[in-house]
């Protein structure tokens, strides 16, 4: 729908612009004599040119053929004009076009180098033009070179004007464009490449140290029963040191009751108190 209605919108340009160059020209050809005198024939010799004998009818016969002469100019030169204007418009909307495309940059400018046809058109209707004034300037050479001149003049300007405000601003932009998204596109995988690194580095130090299990703290009750029980040994730090300084004592002790002369026992100075007990028990048995 948009490709018909933007078809439509240029049909209707052309012909806008086509009519408004015709009226132009045919109302300063109408009111203007001098610019009129540019079209009308060279016809100077009405008696060569008359069939009849009456100079009066050669005379409106050469009036008529150089009014001919005239529109005829005229007509090539609107025609060039108008070919010249359609080929700008035409230039104009392509390159409008790939302007506001949605396309990616390697593609826009492939289109924008293929379009570069579209600039050349003025030119080549220019050659046109010169073409067509080889015809008009066998009957009248005065507006041959005028539309010879008109036309190649005017394709060199149109086609000047479409490439320095239409093609170079639009290849400007889409080459900077294609640096940035370069750029863009070179940062992003030196991001992505530094990312795969550092999660390889991750995942080949996982498998090389393994993961330990969580210590988990056994009960109370399994603790105390694996310590092992041991006495508390006495202590005969305290005993030892008084013993030594100490005297030694001598216990009476009466092994047989029938026994008239009691035996003594000398405790060693270093002995404890319980030791010196049991070796009395034993004595005394």
């Amino acid at each position: 729908m948009k490709k018909t209605t933007k078809i439509i919108f240029l049909i209707v340009v052309y012909a806008v612009i086509a009519i408004l160059i015709a009226l132009t020209l045919v109302y300063f050809y109408r009111t203007n004599d001098f610019f009129r005198s540019l079209f009308d024939g060279n016809v100077t010799e009405p008696t060569k040119m008359a069939t009849g004998n009456d100079v009066r009818e050669a005379a409106k016969t050469v009036e008529t053929m150089n009014k001919t002469a005239g529109y005829l100019s005229l007509f090539i030169l609107i025609s060039i004009l108008v070919l010249q204007a359609f080929a700008f418009v035409t230039a104009a909307s392509v390159f409008v076009g790939l302007r506001h495309s949605t396309e990616t940059i390697p593609i826009r400018m492939r289109k924008l180098d293929n379009a570069d046809l579209f600039l050349d058109l003025p030119l080549y209707f220019g050659l046109l033009g010169t073409v067509a004034s080889f015809v008009v300037m066998s009957f009248n050479p005065n507006i041959s070179r005028l539309i010879a001149y008109s036309s190649t003049l005017v394709g060199i300007i149109f086609s000047v004007i479409l490439r320095l405000s239409l093609q170079y601003p639009l290849r400007q932009a889409l080459i900077c464009a294609a640096a940035r998204d370069k750029i863009a596109l070179d940062n992003a995988e030196i991001t992505a490449a530094a990312v795969l690194a550092a999660a390889a580095s991750n995942a080949s130090a996982a498998a090389v140290a393994p993961v330990a299990a969580p210590a988990t703290l056994p009960p109370a009750d399994s603790v105390n029963a694996r310590q092992p029980q041991t006495a508390s040994a006495p202590n005969t730090g305290n005993l030892q040191m008084n013993a030594s300084t100490q005297a030694p004592k001598t216990v009476n002790l009466q092994v047989n009751p029938s026994a008239s002369t009691p035996k003594t026992v000398n405790l060693p100075k270093t002995g404890s108190a319980n030791q010196a007990q049991n070796e009395g028990k034993e004595i005394e048995k």
